[in-house]
């Protein structure tokens, strides 16, 4: 996505083929609708359902031969950027010679521990998504951690922030309402940074921020944001989530006004009632 919003503002033609019915179909829809708009009225042509049969090299650059809801199609361009996935470098380690198994896809299989056999761990890229450079870090803190000193420290992937960097930024933390839901009765809100007044200060008005709030106890499930500098705010939403925090702690936390990340506070209230027609500065 990031690239496809560079190409196009520098003022190339940019065609986008996604095999999903929507872009980054495992974040919140209302949230990758609202940036496929965006990207959409920056000239982006973007194609869903799509699957590639075969591409062919033409005088003036690449024909790609696809299939989009039964319906054969050809998409013309001069260059072709595939980004679909990347896959586990674990060809040539000889691992049939020691206990360590991977996967259909190659990924080394290891345990919350991060062991993969015996006096063998694992981390990073090589045993799979989430594969951010943040991640891998502290995957491999932990393995070193459990290898050299016989720790069973285990890795968290509840609270891992993840970016997309396009503008506006797609951020999210903790669970959506389609993962919570599947355990338990789940409530979710969605608010518009139009209701922020650092938003409308900065004529950024763009922008969604959704939270995921479990319906009994009103503990903060997930937060999920699309706006600007998205990604400087979900910090605040990773410390919500992974410290179990309520509706009731953000409320009664201060927020800097006018701050973009007050919006996090604002969907918390939101639950209470009609941001709208609150003040700024309401509770």
């Amino acid at each position: 996505m990031e690239f496809a919003q560079i190409f196009a503002r520098v003022g190339s033609k940019v065609t986008l083929l996604q095999r999903s019915i929507r872009i980054m179909p495992t974040a919140e829809p209302e949230l990758t609708i609202e940036l496929e708009e965006a990207l959409g009225e920056e000239g982006v042509n973007i194609n869903t359902s799509v699957e590639i049969r075969r591409l062919e090299r033409t005088e003036s650059g690449v024909r790609v031969h696809a299939e989009v809801e039964g319906e054969e199609r050809v998409y013309e361009a001069q260059y072709v950027f595939f980004a679909a996935g990347r896959s586990p470098n674990t060809r040539g380690l000889n691992l049939e010679n020691t206990d360590v198994k991977t996967d259909e896809k190659g990924f080394v299989v290891v345990d919350e521990t991060l062991k993969a056999g015996k006096n063998i761990y694992a981390a990073g890229d090589v045993i799979g998504e989430p594969m951010l450079e943040t991640v891998a870090a502290k995957e491999g803190f932990i393995a070193a951690t459990n290898a050299l000193e016989g720790k069973n420290t285990k890795m968290e992937y509840r609270v891992v922030p993840r970016v997309v960097f396009t503008d506006p930024q797609l951020a999210s933390v903790g669970l959506t309402d389609r993962e919570a839901s599947k355990s338990r009765r789940c409530l979710y809100n969605t608010v518009e940074f139009s209701n922020v007044p650092k938003a409308r200060i900065l004529g950024e008005e763009r922008g969604l921020i959704k939270m995921v709030v479990d319906d009994e106890t009103e503990k903060i499930l997930g937060v999920h944001i699309l706006a600007y500098n998205a990604a400087e705010m979900i910090h605040e939403a990773g410390m919500i989530v992974r410290n179990s925090m309520t509706l009731d702690d953000v409320i009664e936390t201060l927020h800097v006004f006018p701050t973009m990340s007050e919006a996090i506070k604002l969907a918390a209230l939101s639950f209470k009632g009609d941001v709208s027609k609150m003040p700024c500065c309401a509770m």
